[in-house]
């Protein structure tokens, strides 16, 4: 259940002191709303909370990029790889609006590309990566699920499917609606019901507790730093609209719960697709390769996973370590382009470098690390992707980011050369094809390098 979320994120940057919580009535529809600790303003919590909804979608979309990379097949018609595809990329497209809602509320300065800074206590569930299976499923239903299940049936489905994730876990898992719902009504002018979700303070909202016109910057401002669809290949589906007051603002973060973790289901919301992933499931039609639980390299974070295992063998540790820095190099060049005007050719650029580090890059080296044994002894299993974010804050000033490139870049080299001196190089056709395809990624960095 949603409790305050810890100052550090936003609440930190006001420097404030005193704790902030929602008054709540009885029966509230929003039970135990999330709010940023030692808030003193609205504008506070609302930078916090929209910082906190970044990490909670970077954490779901690698969370669910993991659950991808087991997938082997499925039968009966539906394609539960490419339908977990789909929602990790949407989820990509959640991370970018809610980019451009911090930015029309606190420029540029106030974007966030972390994923591990907040107290792990207050994200829907425990940052882990799994292997697709029932249990992984449940828990993506759960945190996806409306708040309010017309269907009796389907209700006590996800109600036991909620026990289930409780018993697994220890914890009660968070509605991602929920946080959503806190945002929106910050971000709406007044108590009075307001564009697309009518919340009222019966629904357990704090009363008078809303961002002013007066603390959204000025438009011009917003559009010159604000991202659009055409930025990301255009691709269905993909949220990216631009906020520049409280209705925009409202409108995107109801487009963001509708499509997945709302107030109100529809066919193709997240919540739906991972029913129908659970469904497939459940009827054995989904074939999966036990991929161990967030594998890592010393080097990176050591999750909070108590069964994360640790990549031993010297030529999958160092695929480990160059997929840790080229997916860090891909939240950078996102970071670093958002952070440059729009029409900017190297912002363009460094938009378009991520996502070819997205796809077919970072694809690549999850094929290739899956291939790979965990440790050097006989019949060790396969080893998985480690995703391990090496940087959580990332500079606005453009010969900051240089230098952040460069060392990325001299790291990646190390890397590289770790791999081409092992024996099993000279034989991974896969490998050196995954090489090629980094190597080209490089150029296209170190062009845009002085």
């Amino acid at each position: 259940m949603w409790r305050q979320v810890e100052a550090g994120i936003g609440a930190a940057r006001a420097g404030a002191a005193g704790a902030v919580a929602p008054a709540a009535p009885s029966r509230p529809r929003f039970a135990q709303l999330p709010s940023v600790a030692d808030a003193i303003t609205p504008l506070d919590d609302a930078i916090g909370l929209l910082q906190m909804a970044a990490e909670v979608e970077h954490a779901l979309l690698v969370q669910y990029l993991y659950a991808n990379a087991s997938v082997v097949r499925s039968t009966g018609g539906m394609s539960v790889s490419g339908t977990i595809r789909t929602i990790a990329v949407e989820e990509m497209g959640h991370l970018i609006a809610v980019q451009n809602l911090l930015l029309a509320i606190g420029g540029p300065g106030a974007h966030h590309f972390g994923r591990d800074v907040g107290n792990p206590d207050f994200v829907p569930i425990p940052f882990v990566l799994e292997p697709l299976d029932r249990a992984s499923a449940a828990k993506y239903v759960v945190v996806e699920r409306p708040k309010h299940i017309a269907d009796a049936a389907v209700l006590a489905r996800v109600e036991a499917l909620e026990d289930d994730v409780r018993a697994a876990t220890g914890l009660d898992p968070n509605r991602v609606g929920a946080l959503y719902a806190a945002i929106y009504w910050l971000l709406q002018p007044s108590d009075d019901p307001f564009g697309p979700e009518p919340f009222t303070v019966e629904d357990g909202f704090r009363r008078g507790w809303h961002v002013r016109e007066t603390d959204f910057q000025r438009a011009d401002e917003i559009t010159t730093f604000a991202t659009t669809i055409d930025e990301w290949r255009n691709f269905p589906g993909l949220i990216a609209t631009v906020a520049t007051d409280a209705l925009t603002a409202c409108e995107t973060v109801h487009a963001i719960m509708a499509q997945g973790e709302g107030v109100s289901a529809s066919d193709d919301s997240h919540f739906e697709e991972f029913l129908a992933v659970l469904d497939a499931i459940e009827a054995g039609r989904v074939t999966v390769a036990p991929l161990p639980c967030s594998p890592f390299v010393q080097g990176q974070p050591r999750p909070a996973d108590p069964r994360a295992v640790q990549l031993t063998h010297p030529y999958t540790t160092a695929w480990g370590e160059l997929l840790n820095l080229v997916y860090t190099h891909v939240v950078g060049c996102i970071a670093n382009g958002l952070a440059r005007p729009f029409g900017d050719q190297t912002r363009a650029e460094l938009i378009d470098i991520a996502l070819t580090a997205m796809r077919p890059v970072l694809t690549l080296l999850t094929r290739q690390i899956v291939k790979l044994p965990i440790a050097d002894s006989p019949g060790a299993p396969a080893a998985g992707p480690t995703f391990g974010l090496l940087r959580e804050d990332w500079p606005v000033d453009p010969a900051a980011f240089e230098v952040v490139h460069r060392h990325l870049l001299a790291t990646e080299d190390s890397a590289i050369a770790a791999i081409q001196a092992r024996p099993e190089h000279a034989g991974d056709a896969q490998g050196r094809v995954a090489v090629d395809a980094v190597k080209k990624l490089q150029d296209r960095i170190r062009l845009l390098l002085h």
